[in-house]
């Protein structure tokens, strides 16, 4: 009972019975978002800004009337925010070749271990490099793509410099923007 949650922006599963009553006789309601389905099986996507959401359930009797069967509460979360990743660097932090860095051509988000298989997209990120003379250079992109300007910058580091990934955004499902980790990659 402490885990009814359906999460925004996603089909969520919802198996509904009533004891005495057939599956096919069951009439839910939901208080907020959308349920579609039948006999037992349905799927909720609740609204966009509640926090929570009621399910009642109905009979549909044989005389035409309607028997109310129980209610259910669920909370509505937002999804949690994914991690942002490039090949080869693992919990935000890591250590590539030279060669390694200059073959990066994305930024990914991943939601680990999370109950539903959910997409996110990098819609931009910032790159920033400590280069020759002790100067920064940061260089933006409006994608998940290492642009060939960054690539451009990667080749001139040496071993024991970084770049950072950072500023990562990005968008699920549920339509809500999300700032992520940024990413420390050390050159060997």
């Amino acid at each position: 009972t402490k885990m009814n949650v359906f999460y925004r922006g996603l089909d969520n599963p919802v198996s509904i019975s009533a004891s005495g009553v057939q599956l096919s006789s069951l009439r839910p309601t939901i208080s907020h978002g959308s349920l579609r389905g039948a006999n037992g099986d349905y799927i909720v996507r609740p609204g966009p800004r509640e926090t929570s959401s009621k399910i009642s359930v109905y009979a549909q009797l044989d005389d035409g009337t309607r028997k109310f069967m129980g209610d259910q509460s669920f909370r509505v979360l937002n999804l949690p925010p994914p991690f942002a990743v490039v090949d080869g660097v693992t919990k935000g932090e890591g250590q590539l070749t030279l060669a390694q860095l200059t073959r990066l051509n994305e930024v990914r988000a991943e939601l680990k271990d999370f109950l539903f298989d959910v997409e996110f997209t990098v819609t931009g990120f910032m790159v920033s490099a400590t280069v020759s003379g002790g100067f920064a250079r940061e260089m933006a992109s409006s994608s998940n793509r290492i642009t060939s300007e960054m690539k451009q910058l990667f080749r001139g580091l040496n071993p024991g410099q970084t770049v950072t990934i950072k500023q990562v955004k990005a968008i699920g499902p549920d339509g809500v923007p999300q700032d992520l980790n940024p990413i420390l990659i050390r050159v060997r």
